[in-house]
């Protein structure tokens, strides 16, 4: 009784800190968490919570710099413990999509039974939870057509450049909606920061506080 007793608290107390959350699941998998990752998931949750004008995030990363754990970690998080929840993780290539579907799935079979939800379903290009929750990858808007998303991770979108965003971005937009959730949507997006700079109009805006983007994180690890 003791130890289901610990359980429900450990369960209770993840449920609304997602970086104990990453922290109990990289532990499960032998996985070390910086304090950089640590921070930027609990800045993406805590946009949510304390100013809703500017839960959007802007990453710039090294390539194998972790970020696209750090991803994972707050998909999975936000698929086991909310309800009515869709998350998009859009990258260049189907092979990157495969890849952070790999990463959800070793960080999910190694979490403790209490912290676990199953698959309902489990498909090349998405993962659908017991709740009915689902992860979806896509390489293009096209694979998006008729999906609403509560949280949408724009990955490693350094080839887009500054003239061909306008458009990408109105072809997104319809995708970014919450299907009438609770829970408001956000958007990370994500380039190589060792490419030249993408995104440049976004970047100035947020910086200047113009736009729903929290300044630019930049991640040199």
């Amino acid at each position: 009784m003791i130890k289901k007793v610990e359980e429900a608290k450990i369960v209770l107390a993840c449920e609304d800190d997602p970086v104990l959350f990453a922290e109990i699941a990289c532990m499960c998998n032998n996985m070390e968490l910086y304090d950089w990752q640590k921070e930027l998931i609990e800045e993406f949750h805590g946009t949510l919570k304390v100013d809703l004008d500017v839960r959007n995030h802007l990453v710039s990363a090294r390539p194998k710099s972790g970020i696209t754990t750090v991803y994972a970690l707050y998909a999975l998080w936000n698929s086991i413990f909310r309800y009515g929840f869709n998350t998009l993780y859009y990258s260049q290539t189907f092979k990157s999509g495969k890849e952070f579907l790999k990463i959800i799935d070793s960080i999910k079979d190694n979490l403790p039974s209490y912290l676990k939800e199953e698959y309902k379903e489990k498909r090349s290009y998405d993962r659908i939870f017991e709740s009915g929750n689902r992860i979806l990858i896509a390489t293009g808007v096209n694979d998006c057509k008729g999906y609403s998303t509560n949280l949408t991770i724009l990955d490693n979108c350094s080839m887009i450049s500054d003239a061909n965003l306008e458009n990408f971005m109105q072809c997104m937009f319809p995708v970014l909606g919450s299907r009438g959730s609770k829970y408001l949507g956000q958007l990370i997006m994500s380039n190589n920061l060792d490419v030249p700079k993408p995104f440049t109009m976004l970047y100035q805006r947020a910086n200047e506080g113009a736009n729903s983007f929290k300044r630019p994180h930049i991640i040199d690890a």
